[in-house]
């Protein structure tokens, strides 16, 4: 326990900066591997907050408990801000999904015969992962929509989407590289 009664919240906030700032940069450091420009705000947010509850009377027991629950706290917002920022690099629309660059549409299927199609067919399939087939499966053959795909693999609907416009950017950069080799 802290010595509280005594001291003005700036000398006991400077008091357990002196105490805790290391383990709570070490902290930072270690939860924001992936961020490491956020670490020093990251601390400092972390002590801004100690400061602003020691000068509204709050009474911490234990602050280096306190500090890094504070810490913890700050640092899942950081990366809840950043999944937002990625998501909204995904295709949200279904629309979307299904308006790729169309290669099929300009090339000419006249000199590949059915076996070579489906030679190329297998060769694609093979390269494409187990659940994104299935996704690919029940979003384009049998029609289902996002949320009820989503709702059957247990997976959110952003990760549906993105999932189904990496397959389908990945079944067309294949299938384009295999018919390259019957264009010789």
């Amino acid at each position: 326990m802290f010595p509280v009664k005594n001291l003005k919240p700036e000398k006991l906030c400077e008091q357990i900066w002196k105490e805790h700032e290391a383990y709570i940069r070490k902290f930072c450091e270690y939860k924001l591997q992936s961020r490491k420009d956020l670490i020093d705000d990251c601390v400092s947010e972390v002590f801004l907050g100690l400061l602003e509850a020691l000068k509204n009377g709050k009474e911490i027991q234990n602050p280096k408990v306190w500090l890094t629950r504070v810490a913890n706290n700050i640092i899942t917002d950081i990366y809840i801000e950043n999944r937002k920022t990625i998501e909204k690099n995904v295709p949200l629309e279904d629309e979307t999904i299904t308006q790729t660059e169309s290669y099929y549409d300009t090339y000419n299927f006249e000199n590949i015969t059915d076996e070579q199609i489906e030679e190329i067919k297998e060769t694609v399939l093979n390269e494409i992962d187990e659940i994104d087939k299935r996704l690919i499966e029940d979003y384009h053959i049998k029609n289902m929509k996002v949320k009820e795909i989503a709702s059957l693999y247990n997976l959110s609907e952003s990760n549906v989407k993105q999932r189904l416009f990496r397959a389908r950017k990945t079944i067309i950069y294949l299938s384009k590289k295999e018919l390259e080799k019957y264009e010789e």
